[in-house]
Parts: C-alpha cells; sequence; structure tokens
C-alpha cells in the first residue's frame, strides 16, 4: 500500500513537469492582456497600461510649454503612435519612464496652424497658434507696398472718380499660394504669437541680421525711409516698436534699415491719368530779307501737356511690364 502511494505521487510530479515542459502555465498567467504599444518615428519603446495615462502624464509635466505659449494642453510628439495590443507580455512601464524616454528624443506639440505659402519658386511653411494673427499680418504686409489711403477707399469701394488726374486701385491680392490647416504644432519649430513677429517674417523673411542706424538730429521716419529705398511701411514693419510715421525720433537712436525679402507676392493695379509736358516744336521761317547767317526768334515757344491714361501693375511695390 505504502509503495502504491509512493508511485502515485510520483506520477502527479511527472504529469505536472510534463505540463509545464509543453507550455502550460496557471490561469491567471495565461490570460491575455489589454495593454498599449508605443511607436516613436516607428520604433517600439515600450508597453503601458493607459493610453490615457501617458497623455495626462505629458500634460502635467509640461507646464514650461504652457506658460510660454499661454496654452491649457499639451500633447505627444508628431512621431509617437499608442496602439492597443492584446499580449502574454507582462513587461509593463509605467508612463514616467515611457515619458523620460520621449522628452529626451522628441519633442511635445500644441494645438495650431500650419501654413504653407507656395510661390513661383518657394515653398515655406510658418507657424501659429491663432488663424487671425496670419490673417492680420498678411493685411499689414500688404499694406506695406500699398498707398493706405488708397487702399482703405479701395477695400470700402470709396474711390472719387477721376475728373481729370488722379490714381484708382482697380485689384490688389495676395499671389502666392496660401494653405492654412488646424494642426498639432511641434514645439522645436518657430510659432509665431504675435502680428509684429508675423509680418517682420512675411516681410523678411529669416534673414536675422539687421542693418542699425543711429539716428541724426533732425531725421525723420520718412526722411530715413526714403534714403534707404524703403517705403514708410516698410520701415514700421522693420521696427515694431515705432507705432506711426508721425512719431519723433530721437538723436542717437538705433533703428533697422535692413532689405527686405518678402514672402508673399502682393500684385497691386492700378488706373491712372496723369499730365506729362510736351515739348514744343521749333519751326524755322527762311527769310530772305536777312543777312546770311543772322536769326530771330518771331515767337517764343511753350511747352504744352499730354494727358495721359494708363494701366500700371506693380509687384511688392515695383512696376512690372505686362
Amino acid at each position: 500500500m505504502v509503495i502504491t502511494w509512493i508511485s502515485a505521487i510520483i506520477f502527479f510530479v511527472l504529469v505536472i513537469a510534463g505540463l509545464f515542459l509543453t507550455g502550460f502555465t496557471p490561469k491567471d498567467h495565461r490570460t491575455p492582456k489589454t495593454v498599449y504599444q508605443v511607436y516613436l518615428e516607428g520604433n517600439k519603446i515600450g508597453l503601458i497600461k493607459s493610453k490615457d495615462e501617458l497623455e495626462k502624464y505629458i500634460d502635467d509635466e509640461q507646464s514650461a510649454i504652457k506658460k510660454k505659449y499661454k496654452v491649457d494642453t499639451v500633447y505627444v510628439p508628431n512621431g509617437l503612435e499608442i496602439k492597443k495590443e492584446i499580449t502574454y507580455n507582462t513587461r509593463i512601464s509605467t508612463a514616467k519612464k515611457i515619458y523620460e524616454m520621449i522628452k529626451n528624443l522628441d519633442s511635445f506639440t500644441i494645438k495650431g496652424y500650419t501654413v504653407s505659402i507656395k510661390g513661383e519658386n518657394t515653398e515655406l511653411e510658418v507657424y501659429t497658434l491663432d488663424k487671425k494673427v496670419f490673417d492680420d499680418a498678411i493685411e499689414k504686409t500688404v499694406r506695406a507696398f500699398v498707398d493706405n489711403e488708397q487702399y482703405a477707399a479701395y477695400l470700402n469701394s470709396s474711390q472719387t472718380s477721376i475728373a481729370t488726374t488722379g490714381v484708382i486701385i482697380e485689384k490688389v491680392e495676395v499671389n502666392s499660394k496660401i494653405n492654412i490647416v488646424e494642426s498639432f504644432v511641434s514645439t522645436n519649430k518657430k510659432i509665431y504669437t504675435s502680428v509684429e513677429e508675423m509680418s517682420k517674417f512675411l516681410l523678411y523673411g529669416n534673414n536675422e541680421t539687421s542693418t542699425p542706424y543711429s539716428v541724426k538730429e533732425g531725421d525723420t521716419i520718412d526722411q530715413i525711409s526714403y534714403n534707404n529705398k524703403l517705403s514708410v511701411e516698410e520701415f514700421l514693419v522693420a521696427n515694431p516698436k515705432l507705432t506711426s510715421a508721425d512719431i519723433l525720433l530721437l538723436e542717437g537712436q538705433t533703428v533697422n534699415v535692413g532689405l527686405i525679402n518678402p514672402q508673399i507676392k502682393v500684385t497691386e493695379q492700378t488706373y491712372t491719368v496723369v499730365d506729362e509736358p510736351k515739348k514744343f516744336n521749333t519751326q524755322i521761317v527762311y527769310d530772305d530779307t536777312l543777312y546770311a547767317g543772322v536769326s530771330y526768334v518771331k515767337q517764343e515757344g511753350t511747352n504744352g501737356l499730354n494727358r495721359v491714361s494708363q494701366r500700371i501693375t506693380k509687384e511688392n511695390g515695383e512696376p512690372i511690364v505686362v
């Protein structure tokens, strides 16, 4: 009887060992788990229990970004994907550990707008948090190339008809192809948060070098602009702290007079009527009563005027031949 019980125990042990060797595990270990695989730029970086937990951890940790851009929420990087998986893998990472890995490899994002600007031979992207910032910057850039009073009358459909001479704006448009889409903007990009900053980029591009000018006694904004081949509006865009052409400049004050490099193409078409001087023609009358080589003025000539009307097209303030 004793031998029988010993044989039964040995048999039971051998059966259990065999089951383990063939892959059997107790029921609680065989149950698959729902987890989330985290990918960064297509590479696996770990498993987490909860997608929401990781996103919340990132948002809670990035107070500096919230303060800098005055936003309420910070999001995962654009290259990050979190996919649900069913797995037996029990090696689950914490949200903190995955966050630390992401922080060292990529930049987080905030909600904003990606603006694509396409010209004939150029294409660029700029980023802003407020679509109105870009719209207002475009308007300010247009005004750098168009007479402001005439443009205001054009927008209000209040231009005065030309009775004798004058100028009427027929069309003003931005010829660059512009596309604006809402997007998650990476914080490693240059994000424009003000109209002044954005309009300065649209007019001057990425040229970080400025040309400083030290104001001399008696200098005015109008004079400095003219001497440096800038319109007053271009000068004001380059010097956003100067909000009006009527501001008095101080001797020794430094202003920027750098050359422009527009990122958009502003086309203006005007109908212009002007009086141009017409030089009088000299008429020679021969008089055989005079000695040879002797002449006199019978009647002083006077210059006349030719009234000329024409359509003029300008691109970024410069006349072009069409």
